[in-house]
């Protein structure tokens, strides 16, 4: 509800707004808040069963997608942490998929692939994120691996690899990714199979 509320969800997950400044306790009271609530959501997540999560999912997921827009580790944690339990109920559920493929197109899919991006973030977010990213392309398909083409995540995530070479689990993560993209498609798997090894990923993977 706090964050369903606020009328600038961006803007609070940054704890500060774009346009007016705010003294420094103003904001740290604000990302002390959303730290303790995405908690508490993510807790709350793990609580519930495969079923009230499909139902949750569409709504949930947009609400949160806006979060990864925060500068702060931990609220980027907790929402990746609630992402990742929605993404893995909703997984092999076609009906619930289908009502999650336009969220990951318009805006979730970009959000992930900005936390991969060479910045302050601790690299369990960009390890967070690029699982994520991973069981979009399981639970979403053909449509998620399309938005990481056009939104050039593909170049992103090459970058993450080069930066982050003794990081297993994203690593692994990538690997499964690449497959899935390898599977996605029959029709555009050719062309998918180019792009990937014209950008080099599977070469920064080995």
């Amino acid at each position: 509800p706090l964050i369903q509320k606020h009328e600038r969800p961006h803007e609070f997950a940054c704890g500060k707004s774009l346009f007016e400044p705010r003294n420094t306790s103003t904001m740290t009271s604000g990302i002390d808040i959303l730290r303790s609530s995405t908690l508490m959501l993510a807790s709350l997540c793990r609580s519930k069963s495969d079923t009230d999560l499909k139902q949750m999912a569409p709504n949930l997921l947009k609400v949160v997608a806006e979060l990864l827009l925060s500068l702060d580790s931990d609220v980027l944690i907790n929402v990746c942490s609630v992402i990742r339990i929605v993404l893995n109920a909703v997984s092999f559920d076609d009906s619930a998929r289908r009502e999650i493929e336009s969220i990951s197109e318009q805006r979730l899919c970009k959000l992930l692939l900005d936390c991969l991006k060479d910045c302050p973030y601790l690299q369990i977010v960009q390890a967070s994120a690029m699982e994520n990213i991973y069981l979009l392309t399981l639970g979403c398909g053909d449509v998620s691996v399309q938005s990481i083409i056009d939104y050039n995540g593909l170049v992103g995530i090459r970058e993450l690899l080069s930066r982050s070479r003794a990081d297993s689990s994203i690593r692994k993560h990538v690997c499964w990714m690449v497959y899935n993209i390898f599977e996605s498609n029959v029709y555009k798997a050719e062309k998918r199979i180019q792009i990937v090894l014209d950008i080099g990923i599977i070469t920064c993977v080995l």
